[in-house]
């Protein structure tokens, strides 16, 4: 079935599933994105059919393209600024933009209305994070291992020693995904799905890479030095203790007496 055969929702819903948005080279954008497209480009359509009088198909733009234009556009974007916060004309304005690629990747259209607009400026966020004070105390919980002291009968010197053991190897590992969450910024998704090759630790500076984040984006940061201390403390555990190896292991792995991996 064409684009001109079917209804030009459907068609660009189809389309999305098929194709990367205009900001990404890589993979194609997730179900939900996809939705989210659809509802808005869907309100568009619906403040077209309001405005022009009109219901707009692909057969309709194939006959008069100029009649999606930067000025009707505009009128668009100023009647949302009425109703919704900048950030969701902002996003509207980018559904808009991959609405418009889809158009023109279907030779529906083939000039861009979109150039020139005026769009309302999104204030910056003030910065939000811990302070100095606050940092120092959240990092002084992983100095120390947590261990039950108090128990019903008391432990033989080998149970204490392995659980003792246990505590100091989780608050090695916890404390090297805490400080990388703390100081370079990954997601909790993120940080678990890292495998050891998406690390590069050298003597003075440290990269990770992100190969799947937040919109399927790629990208790579460094790594400050408290966190590049508390992973080289960890790596050097894996080691001691045999864990998986190989670029594609997971980095946190799993050790005995929890669950996670």
């Amino acid at each position: 079935m064409t684009p001109k055969s079917k209804n030009i929702l459907q068609a660009f819903e189809d389309y999305m599933n098929a194709n990367p948005l205009p900001s990404r080279t890589r993979e194609g954008a997730s179900e939900k994105t996809i939705k989210g497209y659809v509802h808005d480009v869907n309100d568009f359509l619906k403040w077209w059919k309001q405005t022009e009088g009109e219901i707009l198909t692909v057969g309709y733009l194939r006959k008069d393209p100029f009649a999606l234009n930067k000025k009707l556009i505009q009128d668009y974007v100023n009647h949302l600024e009425k109703k919704v916060a900048i950030s969701t004309v902002l996003r509207k304005v980018s559904v808009l933009r991959a609405f418009v690629k889809f158009l023109q990747a279907t030779k529906t259209i083939e000039h861009e209305p979109m150039h020139g607009l005026r769009l309302p400026r999104k204030a910056e966020p003030e910065p939000r994070g811990l302070s100095d004070k606050q940092r120092s105390r959240f990092e002084a919980v992983f100095q120390k291992p947590w261990v039950d002291t108090v128990t019903k009968r008391k432990r033989i010197k080998e149970v204490e020693e392995n659980v003792i053991g246990d505590a100091e190897h989780r608050l090695v590992r916890d404390r090297a995904i805490v400080f990388l969450m703390l100081y370079v910024g990954p997601r909790v998704d993120e940080t678990f799905q890292l495998n050891l090759g998406d690390i590069e630790l050298k003597e003075k500076s440290g990269t990770l890479h992100i190969r799947k984040g937040k919109g399927l984006r790629e990208c790579r940061t460094s790594i400050p030095l408290p966190a590049r201390k508390a992973l080289h403390e960890w790596i050097g555990l894996r080691i001691k203790l045999g864990l998986e190896k190989g670029k594609d292991a997971p980095l946190f792995a799993a050790l005995r007496g929890d669950t996670i991996g």
